[in-house]
C-alpha cells in the first residue's frame, strides 16, 4: 500500500467522550470491516477479523458452557474455562504492562481488563451484525448499481485513479515551490 499525502486532505480526530460513544464506533468499525468485504476483500487484513473470532469462539464456549450444566457433562465447560480464562490472563499481564510503562499511574487503569473486553467485544460483535447484513447489503448495492450504472468496484477505482493522479502530481508541484 502507498500513502498519499497532499495538501488539501484536511483530517480531524474526533475522541469520544464517554465509554459509551467508544464502544459505539467500535460496533461500526467491525461493521463496516465485515462490509467492506463485499465490495474489497483485499482491503481487509486477517488481523480486522480476531475480534470477530474471539467473540465467536467466546459464545461457542459460552454455549457449550451451558450445555454442560443442562447435560451434566461438566467436561464441556472446560472449552469456555480455556478461552476465557487465556483472554483475562493476556488482558491482566497487558494491564500490568500498560501500567508499568505510564509515567503517570491512576487507580482508573485497573479498569483497563475491563475495557479491553468490552472494546474486543463491540468489535467483534459489529463483524458478526456486519457479516449478517452483508447479503443483504450486497444486494442493495447492486441494485444500486443497476439504478445508477456504476458499481461499488467503479466508484473505489474513481477514487484510487483520483489517488494516484494526485499523488503523482504533487511531487512535481512541491518540486517547484
Amino acid at each position: 500500500y502507498r500513502i498519499c499525502q497532499g495538501s488539501d486532505i484536511v483530517s480531524y480526530q474526533y475522541v469520544r467522550g464517554t465509554l459509551g460513544g467508544l464502544l459505539q464506533q467500535k460496533y461500526g468499525n467491525g461493521k463496516w470491516i465485515a462490509l467492506t468485504l463485499g465490495v474489497c476483500y483485499q482491503c481487509i487484513s486477517s488481523f480486522h477479523f480476531v475480534p470477530f473470532f474471539f467473540v465467536f469462539i467466546t459464545l461457542c464456549a459460552l454455549l457449550l458452557f451451558a450445555t454442560a450444566f443442562i447435560t451434566g457433562h461438566l467436561w464441556m465447560a472446560l472449552p469456555f474455562i480455556v478461552v476465557f480464562g487465556s483472554y483475562v490472563l493476556a488482558s491482566f499481564m497487558m494491564t500490568i504492562a500498560a501500567m508499568l510503562s505510564a509515567e503517570k499511574k491512576h487507580v482508573n487503569q485497573l479498569l483497563l481488563p475491563v475495557i479491553f473486553f468490552l472494546l474486543h467485544s463491540a468489535y467483534g460483535w459489529g463483524t458478526l451484525i456486519g457479516l449478517i447484513q452483508l447479503p443483504f447489503w450486497k444486494h442493495g448495492l447492486k441494485k444500486k448499481a443497476r439504478e445508477t450504472g456504476v458499481s461499488a468496484k467503479d466508484e473505489i477505482e474513481n477514487v484510487r485513479q483520483a489517488v494516484i493522479q494526485h499523488t503523482a502530481a504533487t511531487p512535481k508541484e512541491e518540486a517547484g515551490s
